[in-house]
């Protein structure tokens, strides 16, 4: 006869599976919304749209990605994109080798995330 499953004993282990198995980076958009600060607003917001994208990173002039718009912040704007773009946060980055149980805590102050590898922003 087979022996009985302990709940408690389950529920433990599947806790510790998102604890220290399962990192940040399985579940990473790898097909990032970029833009560049210099385009304009109002195609930036035509491109979010277009891609069902609420927040997208900013690359800047040497590659780097350390600000980014939101959608809300550029309806109905005119100019370049970069001038409606927000520093991004220590609250708002994770680390793609970060347990996946350790984005629901950045999840309840904030609506996206991006994720790093190597100190640098691979993905939302």
């Amino acid at each position: 006869m087979k022996k009985p499953i302990c709940l408690k004993n389950s529920l433990k282990d599947f806790k510790k599976i998102f604890e220290e198995a399962i990192p940040v980076k399985f579940i990473t958009e790898l097909d990032l919304c970029k833009f560049n600060a210099n385009d304009l607003a109002e195609e930036v917001k035509k491109q979010m749209e277009n891609k069902s994208f609420d927040c997208a990173p900013i690359v800047e002039k040497d590659g780097s990605i350390i600000r980014y718009v939101k959608l809300g912040d550029i309806e109905d704007k005119k100019g370049l994109c970069g001038e409606h773009a927000k520093e991004i946060t220590s609250d708002e980055k994770i680390s793609a080798d970060s347990p996946l149980l350790d984005i629901l805590d950045k999840f309840k102050n904030n609506d996206f995330c991006f994720v790093t590898c190597n100190n640098k922003i691979n993905g939302k």
